[in-house]
C-alpha cells in the first residue's frame, strides 16, 4: 500500500519513526565530523579521486576557467616579450601555432597551458634558460626546441602526445629533458647537438612514426633509455655520441627502415631482445668499444648487414635469422671470432668478408656453404684476409674455430 506521495506505507509520519530518523540523522553527523577530525590530525595521505578535485573550492576556478570557451586562444600566437608570456598565462588551449622567440624571456612558464592544437617553436632566444609547462598534455603539430644557448632545463612532465615531428637541436647547455609521460611521437624525433646532456629517457613512449635520431655532438650523453618502445616507423639512428655507453631498447620488436650505429666509442654492447623485423639495413661502424651484438629474436633483414671497423667486437649472434636481403659486408673488425646466423638461407646481394684477423677462414667458409643455394651467377663474393691458420669442427650440429691468435 501507498501512501498519497507515492511513498510505501512504512514511510508515513509517525510519532515513533520521526523520532527514530531524527536522532539517527543526528548520531550519523557526529561520527563523520569525528571521522574527519581524526583524518585531518593523523594527516592522512589517501589521494583524492577527480570527484574530490572537482569538489575542492581552491581548485574549481582553475576547473571551472580551462572548461570556459574564454580559456582557448583563437589563432597563432608569438611570444616576443615578457608582456606576451604574461597574457598568455590565461589560456590552458591555443588553436594555432606558438611560437617563441624573444630576446627578453628568461623563463618560459605556463602552467595552465594543456593543448596546442597547431606546431610549437621555440628557436634562437638568447637569455632563456627553462621551459616548464607542466599541465601541457598534446602538440597537435610539431615541436622543436632550436638555437637556444642557455636553455638549461625543459620540463613536460605531463606531455603524452606529439602529432608530427619532435626536434631538440643546438642547445648547448641543455642539461635536463623531462618528458616522463611521452607516449607517442607521430613523426621523427631528433636529438642533436646538445653538448651538456647526459642522459635521454622516454620512459613510457610506445610508438615512433618516424625516425628515432640521437646525432651529432652530443658528447656528455652517457644513457639513452627507451625500454617501452615498440616500433620505430622510420630508422633508429645512433651517431657521434663519444660517451654513449648504454642504449636501453627491451621491447624494440620493428624498424621500417634502417638501424644505423656508427661513431659511438663508449657504446660496449648492443641488445635487443624483442627485434624481429629490420624493413632496410643494419650498419654498425666504427663503434671502437663495441665487444658484441644480441638480436636473439631477430628474422629478417629486408636490407644489407654491414658491419665495420669495430674494434672491440668478439660476436655476431643473430640465431634465429632467416632472410638477408641486401647483402653482407663484414669487414675490418680485428678481434671478431664468431659469426652465429645458423638459421639464414634467403639470401640477396654482395658478400664481402674481409680484414678480420680473428675469424677463422673455415667459419666464412661455411658460411658460404650454408648460403650456396641462394648465391648466384651475378653476386659477387670478397673473402680475404681472414685468420687462415686455424681449423674448424663441428660441435651439436655447428661449426666452432678450434684456434686463436
Amino acid at each position: 500500500m501507498e501512501s498519497e506521495l507515492g511513498l510505501p506505507a512504512f514511510y508515513e509520519k509517525s510519532s515513533v519513526s520521526s523520532i527514530y530518523r531524527f536522532w539517527l540523522v543526528v548520531f550519523a553527523g557526529v561520527a563523520l565530523f569525528v571521522g574527519c577530525a581524526d583524518g585531518q590530525e593523523q594527516g592522512s595521505s589517501t589521494p583524492l579521486n577527480l570527484g574530490d578535485l572537482n569538489q575542492t573550492p581552491a581548485l574549481q576556478p582553475q576547473l571551472s576557467k580551462c572548461a570556459s570557451t574564454d580559456s582557448i586562444y583563437s589563432g597563432n600566437f608569438t611570444i616576443e616579450s615578457d608582456a606576451d608570456l604574461e597574457m598568455l598565462r590565461a589560456y590552458c588551449e591555443i588553436d594555432g601555432d606558438l611560437v617563441v622567440s624573444s630576446v627578453e624571456v628568461n623563463s618560459l612558464e605556463l602552467p595552465s597551458l594543456r593543448v596546442i592544437k597547431g606546431s610549437w617553436l621555440v628557436s634562437s632566444n638568447p637569455k632563456l634558460e627553462a621551459v616548464f609547462l607542466p599541465s601541457l598534455l598534446r602538440v597537435e603539430g610539431a615541436l622543436k626546441f632550436q638555437s637556444n644557448p642557455e636553455l638549461v632545463e625543459l620540463a613536460l612532465s605531463s606531455l603524452e602526445f606529439v602529432a608530427s615531428e619532435f626536434e631538440i637541436s643546438e642547445n648547448p647547455n641543455l642539461e635536463s629533458v623531462g618528458l616522463s609521460s611521452l607516449v607517442e611521437c607521430g613523426g621523427d624525433f631528433t636529438l642533436l647537438n646538445s653538448t651538456a646532456l647526459n642522459e635521454l629517457s622516454l620512459p613510457v613512449m610506445g610508438t615512433a612514426g618516424g625516425t628515432l635520431r640521437i646525432s651529432g655532438l652530443n658528447p656528455a650523453l652517457d644513457r639513452v633509455a627507451i625500454p617501452n618502445l615498440s616500433s620505430i616507423a622510420g630508422s633508429l639512428i645512433l651517431g657521434k655520441n663519444g660517451s654513449l655507453s648504454s642504449l636501453e631498447a627491451f621491447a624494440l620488436s620493428s624498424v621500417g627502415l634502417s638501424v644505423m650505429v656508427s661513431f659511438n666509442q663508449n657504446l660496449a654492447f648492443l641488445d635487443f631482445p624483442s627485434l624481429t623485423l629490420v624493413g632496410e639495413d643494419i650498419h654498425l661502424r666504427e663503434n671502437t668499444g663495441l665487444s658484441g651484438l644480441s638480436a636473439p629474436s631477430l628474422r629478417t633483414v629486408i636490407g644489407e648487414l654491414w658491419l665495420e671497423g669495430n674494434q672491440q667486437i668478439t660476436e655476431l649472434s643473430l640465431p634465429e635469422l632467416i632472410r638477408l636481403g641486401g647483402g653482407l659486408r663484414v669487414m675490418s673488425n680485428p678481434w671478431l671470432r664468431s659469426l652465429f646466423t645458423p638459421e639464414l638461407i634467403e639470401f640477396e646481394g654482395d658478400i664481402d668478408i674481409s680484414g678480420n684477423g680473428s675469424l677463422a677462414a673455415c667459419l666464412v667458409d661455411a658460411l658460404i656453404s650454408q648460403l650456396e643455394d641462394s648465391l648466384g651467377g651475378d653476386q659477387e663474393v670478397w673473402l680475404y684476409d681472414n685468420l687462415e691458420d686455424c681449423g674448424c669442427v663441428e660441435k651439436g650440429g655447428f661449426w666452432e674455430a678450434d684456434c686463436f691468435p
